[in-house]
């Protein structure tokens, strides 16, 4: 690819890195196109029928349901990636940087929800596609730009320019021609939440063995993080289908 080609003038062991690091915040990104399957041809029936009703409701459950499952993926990999790279070579470790960015590319991703499905599966497609352009070319330039000054580095952050600059264009145009927006209250309690468990994992003590460093950590944060969206109640749909989390609902 482009990345790669302007990545060739540094080490090749260093574009070796890139390729494995980078890949590892897209993990952060798997929910969304599961969804995306099932949603599109919900929203393309919803926009034949001109039932936006519907539309708005596929639009906030999204980002409400990609940011809580998305939040906790990106918890995983921020909270845990020193010590994974730690069991890799030691210069792995390089990359380090590399995917709290991508990371930080592919959570914003998730937080606005399903736009694509909603673009493309409506009259204005060619909009999306202008976006789309106009992410690549972004891209592009900010590689040029960006790589020789930072390296790989460099490369994640145009490919997290890019993907902002795509993601906000679209989120500003479904805002203004449909007067639509995924966020709420529950956007800002899963965000704080996301917050406090960040800060929570400074607080546990360092452990020299990575394995286990992986297990105690993402155990003591994924406790906190279910209990925080039990505790403020951002699913509706747990406390009214889950008997104990009704029961607590009801007293």
């Amino acid at each position: 690819s482009f990345v790669y080609l302007i990545l060739g003038t540094l080490a090749l062991a260093i574009v070796g890195i890139y390729s494995l690091v980078a890949f590892i915040p897209t993990v952060i990104e798997a929910p969304i196109m599961a969804i995306d399957k099932i949603a599109s041809p919900k929203v393309a029936d919803a926009w034949i029928k001109n039932d936006m009703h519907t539309i708005k409701e596929i639009y906030f459950r999204s980002s409400k349901y990609l940011l809580l499952i998305g939040g906790l993926l990106f918890l995983g990999i921020i909270i845990n990636i020193s010590y994974l790279l730690k069991m890799l070579p030691a210069d792995f470790y390089l990359g380090i940087n590399v995917v709290y960015i991508m990371s930080i590319g592919t959570f914003f991703n998730m937080l606005t929800g399903l736009n694509n499905a909603i673009i493309f599966n409506s009259e204005n497609y060619f909009v999306g596609v202008c976006f789309l352009f106009s992410m690549f070319i972004l891209t592009i330039v900010g590689n040029l730009i960006l790589i020789p000054l930072y390296g790989i580095e460099g490369a994640a952050l145009a490919a997290v320019f890019g993907s902002f600059a795509y993601n906000i264009l679209k989120y500003i145009f479904i805002w203004k021609k449909h007067s639509m927006q995924p966020f709420n209250k529950a956007t800002v309690q899963i965000i704080l939440l996301l917050l406090l468990c960040l800060g929570l994992n400074y607080l546990i003590p360092e452990i020299k063995i990575p394995i286990w460093a992986i297990l105690i950590h993402s155990s003591i944060i994924t406790i906190v993080y279910v209990s925080g969206v039990y505790w403020f109640k951002i699913v509706p749909e747990f406390h009214q289908y889950i008997p104990i989390i009704g029961n607590r609902k009801n007293k």
